[in-house]
């Protein structure tokens, strides 16, 4: 009768016109809900007041509606992972950060309408700011169909003595303060990474040059959706160009 209740009010859901959080299982099935949060070992949500758990194993994924976006809690400064390219622009717009697309210089220190026309095809944008008394460019990047964020990466350059300097070793005490010890240590030729692991299997990594820090943000759920969109995408490509130039063969 339980399973039965259940499958009602998700085909319901699926139905459902309005805007949601989505249950994705790895059997197939879709679940629309008002809100969708993680609790013990199971993923539960709200749907029409029922509150329904299923086990964390049995979830592929999860995808926030834009209007909980904000409940969302690995996030960097003003910018929540999963959050669009439009609402992404409207928050850089009210805070006035000066975003602009990589590769178009302009050298703003406040925000640009101007910016809005990449909206639907742009997949990065950048901006500059000062973090922990130091110069950085913020990337932020987005899935290429549906435009989420899924990556920010912070940069700073021109740095000296940066692996033995106190300032490599306040950014590690910030991300340790709210992440917990890091999970693993790597050293390569030109630089040394440092990785943590969010409870929600998110990564946080630095990356220490002789000259430069960059610190990485990936919300991998999402990250894992855009591998999957670009796979479909040169799938599309190769597709199109079998049926262009097959003939000519």
């Amino acid at each position: 009768m339980e399973k039965l209740f259940i499958t009602i009010l998700s085909l319901l859901l699926i139905s459902s016109s309005g805007k949601a959080d989505t249950i994705f299982l790895k059997n197939g099935r879709k679940i629309e809900a008002e809100r969708v949060w993680k609790e013990d070992n199971q993923i539960k949500c709200d749907v029409y007041g029922a509150i329904v758990g299923y086990p964390k194993e049995n979830v592929d994924r999860i995808e926030l509606s834009e209007t909980n976006w904000h409940n969302n809690d690995f996030k960097f400064d003003i910018w929540t992972f999963g959050m669009s390219v439009e609402k992404v622009i409207e928050v850089a717009e009210r805070n006035d950060v000066p975003l602009e697309k990589p590769g178009v210089f302009s050298g703003n220190k406040h925000f640009r309408r101007s910016v809005k026309k990449f909206a639907k095809t742009a997949t990065k944008f950048r901006y500059r700011d000062c973090l922990l008394g130091k110069r950085a460019t913020i990337y932020l990047s987005f899935t290429p169909t549906s435009k989420k964020l899924f990556a920010i990466s912070i940069r700073w350059l021109g740095l000296t003595g940066v692996k033995k300097s106190d300032f490599k070793n306040e950014i590690e005490s910030v991300i340790i303060k709210k992440y917990g010890k890091q999970k693993k240590k790597e050293k390569e030729i030109f630089y040394d990474t440092i990785c943590w692991l969010t409870e929600d299997k998110n990564e946080i990594s630095v990356k220490i040059g002789n000259a430069s820090i960059q610190l990485n943000y990936i919300e991998k759920t999402i990250e894992k959706m855009g591998q999957k969109e670009m796979k479909d995408i040169q799938e599309r490509k190769k597709k199109n160009y079998r049926m262009k130039d097959g003939d000519k063969f």
